[in-house]
């Protein structure tokens, strides 16, 4: 995500962002760290000309990523960071990379649908400010694969060798191997992770590349049969080009993860920080997070902002979906098991 400079005064920036008072611009940076395309230009280009901030945004490819370069700068250099649930937890367990949020700074904080809160990486909301939920799905081509994708099984099919993409995301892909076997995403039992390590060397042969950024793209382009990415990539990858007749499943045995706007501890432009957060809060960049991210927003107003056309383009969980499903979370020490498992499988 982008990142937050200092404001010439919190209460200015306040008035400026609710759309209260007299807009006064602020000078300096503000420094967003997320997974790229995932906060929208439209959005950045609306907060920059509103307060006069500059975002400065860098992108990470997996949570790991991002907790190794926020752990190697104690926690600084990023103003504004954009990541998911278990890894929040596992920052929260290490003690010293959070900031405990002020929410008197965030206007709009009381914009955020409560089924939202109080989860397991954050249960008194002290440190998170919720963005996003994403669920996996599988983007296929009908005339490539007479599959249909109704368990994560159908992956493995020996029928797909060499034309599966998949998100360049341990836990998730790690989690997909554990599913199919009847296990939970957060196994810690040695021989249960065994046999999902055995299913990833007989599965690996399908795996035609690992991307984060553009699954999606290598179904559109040809280049693949199937992708098995985020529910709004396989969406995306649909509307590219509706001609293609391109389909999307949701599988059994798919998990959600939430992902959290959070405040670095030596953040080194906190106001700004929260300048940022409050105005991504805001209903018209709600929005527009909806209508060119696709991702299920966790504000209050995510649906109510959009029409009903516009609705059918957002990656919104099929009914019941995320009342059923399981949540990643951190499994401690065994995380070196699942480093292991990850490294021999790629």
């Amino acid at each position: 995500m982008k990142k937050n400079c200092m404001i010439l005064a919190v209460a200015l920036v306040v008035f400026s962002l609710t759309g209260c008072g007299k807009k006064t611009k602020a000078n300096g940076v503000v420094n967003l760290f997320t997974w790229q395309e995932y906060v929208p230009d439209v959005n950045i280009s609306a907060f920059e000309k509103e307060t006069g901030i500059k975002v400065n945004y860098t992108y990470f490819s997996t949570n790991e990523e991002m907790l190794a370069k926020l752990e190697a700068v104690n926690g600084g250099q990023y103003d504004v960071v954009i990541c998911g649930d278990y890894i929040i937890d596992i920052m929260n367990e290490k003690g010293n990379l959070l900031k405990k949020l002020d929410v008197s700074k965030i206007p709009n904080y009381d914009s955020i649908d409560p089924v939202f809160q109080s989860k397991f990486f954050d249960p008194e909301n002290s440190y998170t400010v919720p963005y996003a939920v994403m669920f996996p799905a599988v983007l296929y081509n009908p005339k490539e694969t007479s599959l249909t994708f109704d368990s994560l099984s159908d992956l493995a099919d020996p029928s797909l060798e060499n034309n599966v993409v998949i998100t360049d995301d341990p836990r998730a892909n790690i989690g997909l191997a554990l599913s199919v076997n009847g296990y939970s995403y957060n196994e810690k039992d040695s021989l249960h992770l065994s046999e999902a390590q055995a299913w990833l060397r007989t599965f690996r042969k399908n795996v035609k590349a690992f991307s984060t950024d553009d699954p999606e793209g290598f179904v559109v382009n040809g280049e693949a049969a199937v992708c098995y990415a985020n529910a709004s990539q396989c969406k995306a990858g649909i509307d590219r080009d509706p001609s293609l007749g391109l389909k999307i499943a949701y599988p059994s045995g798919i998990f959600s993860q939430q992902d959290n706007y959070i405040i670095p501890v030596n953040a080194p432009n906190e106001d700004n920080a929260y300048a940022l957060i409050n105005f991504l809060l805001s209903q018209e960049s709600v929005r527009n997070m909806e209508l060119n991210t696709y991702y299920q927003n966790c504000s209050k107003h995510a649906k109510s902002v959009l029409s009903e056309e516009e609705l059918k383009n957002v990656a919104i969980a099929p009914e019941g979906l995320l009342d059923s499903v399981e949540s990643i979370e951190n499994v401690g020490t065994v995380t070196e098991i699942y480093d292991r498992i990850w490294t021999e499988f790629k």
